[in-house]
């Protein structure tokens, strides 16, 4: 979504600051920015069976556990893995991830069952707007602009292989906040 708005002029006419000095700093100012606000995008829980000090994976994990190399087993979810978790260490709980019994056709949890984090970014800026002559056209704009302005990170998605040290955790971290001035 984007937007922007004419801020309402301080100096009105037949007011205090109705001279030169307050009309240049009190009118032609404006309040524009683009919010883009989405949900987590849809994501699969993985495993990888610890066996001997070797890892069982792929096609052959496939094979022991649903008898194809095409069908891929999906853990079991023994509890609500979003409930109590939304951290960045532990953005869900994986606790509640446990191997599908063997024989399983891959179907022991929803496909795309749980979300990442969403994605929520303000850019905004403000604007001023000064003449310098009584031609409309010939203007001086100052500019603030500040790109991600709430200043908070935004994630990609979290770890997805429930044998790893770092299942459920988030582990990228982004841009930080950007601030830039100009004048035209």
């Amino acid at each position: 979504m984007n937007y922007l708005y004419n801020l309402p002029g301080g100096a009105r006419q037949g007011s205090f600051l109705d001279n030169p000095v307050g009309r240049v700093a009190l009118n032609g100012w404006q309040f524009s920015g683009i919010t883009r606000i989405t949900g987590g995008t849809p994501v699969n829980v993985t495993y990888n069976v610890a066996s001997g000090g070797s890892t069982i994976s792929g096609a052959q994990l496939n094979r022991q556990i649903t008898g194809s190399e095409d069908v891929v087993p999906r853990p079991v979810f023994t509890c609500d893995p979003t409930a109590g978790a939304g951290q960045m260490m532990a953005f869900v709980n994986t606790s509640c991830f446990a191997p599908a019994p063997k024989g399983s056709v891959g179907i022991d949890s929803g496909w795309d069952r749980l979300r990442g984090p969403g994605f929520n970014n303000w850019d905004m800026s403000l604007l001023k707007k000064i003449q310098y002559t009584h031609e409309e056209a010939r203007y001086i704009q100052l500019r603030l602009e500040v790109f991600n302005a709430p200043n908070h990170t935004e994630w990609n998605t979290f770890v997805t292989g429930a044998t790893l040290n770092t299942a459920g955790q988030i582990t990228n971290l982004p841009s930080a906040t950007n601030v830039t001035g100009s004048a035209r």
